[in-house]
């Protein structure tokens, strides 16, 4: 019975990471995208 503690500590820390994958991922696509975003218009102007 002691190995599910263990298990649901090594979920609860997956789940954690990959959260913040995601939140990393989506920051680096929000700066490309506002980058991206500045030079169309920097070029427009």
């Amino acid at each position: 019975m002691t190995t599910f503690p263990v298990l649901d500590t090594v979920r609860d820390h997956y789940q954690v990471v990959s959260i913040g994958w995601k939140n990393r991922c989506c920051f680096l696509g929000f700066l490309i995208h506002l980058t991206v975003f500045d030079v169309i218009f920097g070029e427009m102007n």
